[in-house]
């Protein structure tokens, strides 16, 4: 018997406790005020140590729309009204410029490494939703010259290869979003259009989409191959490498294979130059081989932008460029958009489940919203961290002032 009571005891207090889980010690709920205004009817409350903002008090307070999206969490649709500082606007990253790389697109890939134009547009819709902003090359080649600021989260897109589908398919895609790419083509490959393999680019598919901001640079003349390096035939990317003579039975000089590098990208420039009146010189190296060699050659040649295939984030000091493999079925559009929002920490974070929409934009939280007898409760701590709004809480008035804040 007496052991029953303690149970029913025990049970009584962990009721009462739950009952009182929407309070502190405190135990108030709080009015929410700004601007010498104060919110009508819902107030503030306090669990676990976090204070709630009622989302009724913050769409009187800043000329906001809240509602519930399809997937049952809470979206934010700002007006005319809303004052700027209450805008949200996302920064992964400053001043830097991330590259996508990819190669092939078709309707129906037969390669890993190649992609759909459905996943393709998937990648760029999402980007836009979670706030990357998509810049041109010319704004990249005026950004690392010091000529032009790039916006938060800027994204370059390019592909390698100069595939046919980039004029069947990305065009009309790109186009549609209102965005432009870059293509590094094999220059060999289209003044020689009946070599083997998929169709490449025509200078006229070239000049045509030009004229909508594509631009298409040098991915070499005929350098983008391995080639054997010994007598064993050891395979090696062949603008890297001293390559073997099996007629002669012997491997290039240092000097021969200087010249034979400085040949092949001069050879690409100058079709580059006579076809598409490129006023610049840039080139992707194939496999994104490099050498300090070839970097003095692309110098000499007037080439001062030049990509490979490192992962990585560019400044305005990285003149060879990092680029992010997007191109290949195996990339989920959510592992893409968490690498590239944490691509500039050195621990990156892992994606949070918390999330909260602000017009098309997606906001991750690090604490949940809530909804409490059908009103939505923000986060304060949330509030301040993704807007320019600051707090105060005053114990006497049982009051918690919002106010523009830094």
């Amino acid at each position: 018997m007496k052991r029953r009571s303690i149970i029913l005891v025990l049970l009584m207090l962990l009721a009462f406790t739950t009952m009182d889980s929407t309070s502190d010690a405190r135990g108030s709920q709080y009015t929410v005020a700004w601007d010498k205004q104060a919110g009508r009817d819902s107030k503030a409350f306090i669990r676990n140590g976090e204070w709630y903002i009622p989302a009724s008090a913050l769409e009187q307070a800043y000329q906001l729309r809240a509602s519930t999206t399809t997937e049952g969490t809470l979206a934010w649709h700002s007006t005319p009204k809303t004052p700027s500082y209450f805008r949200y606007y996302p920064n992964y990253y400053q001043h830097k410029v991330v590259t996508l790389m990819y190669h092939n697109v078709e309707k129906q890939p037969t390669d890993v490494s190649f992609i759909s134009p459905a996943q393709l547009e998937e990648q760029i819709t999402e980007l836009r939703k979670h706030g990357f902003r998509f810049i041109t090359m010319n704004e990249y080649i005026r950004y690392l010259h010091g000529q032009q600021h790039v916006p938060d989260n800027a994204v370059l897109l390019t592909f390698d290869d100069g595939y046919e589908t980039f004029y069947t398919e990305v065009y009309p895609l790109l186009k549609k979003h209102h965005l432009t790419a870059t293509n590094f083509v094999i220059v060999s490959s289209i003044d020689d259009r009946g070599q083997a393999g998929r169709a490449k680019l025509s200078w006229e598919q070239m000049r045509a989409m030009m004229k909508d901001g594509f631009s298409f640079y040098s991915h070499t003349f005929q350098s983008h191959a391995y080639a054997s390096i010994n007598s064993r035939g050891t395979q090696k990317p062949m603008l890297t490498r001293k390559l073997y003579d099996k007629r002669t039975g012997k491997v290039e000089t240092r000097s021969e294979y200087k010249e034979r590098v400085k040949q092949d990208l001069w050879k690409a420039e100058q079709r580059l130059q006579a076809e598409l009146n490129n006023k610049h010189r840039i080139v992707a190296f194939p496999y994104g081989a490099f050498n300090s060699d070839v970097l003095d050659i692309c110098k000499s040649l007037g080439i001062d932008i030049t990509f490979t295939v490192k992962p990585g984030i560019n400044d305005q000091s990285t003149w060879n460029g990092y680029r992010i493999n997007a191109g290949n079925q195996n990339i989920q559009t959510k592992d893409l958009l968490a690498k590239l929002k944490h691509i500039d920490e050195e621990q990156p974070k892992k994606l949070s489940p918390y999330k909260m929409n602000w017009d098309s934009l997606v906001l991750e939280l690090d604490q949940p919203v809530m909804r409490r007898n059908g009103e939505w409760y923000v986060p304060l701590r949330e509030i301040e961290k993704n807007f320019k709004v600051k707090a105060t809480i005053d114990n006497s008035l049982q009051q918690i002032m919002l106010f523009p804040g830094k």
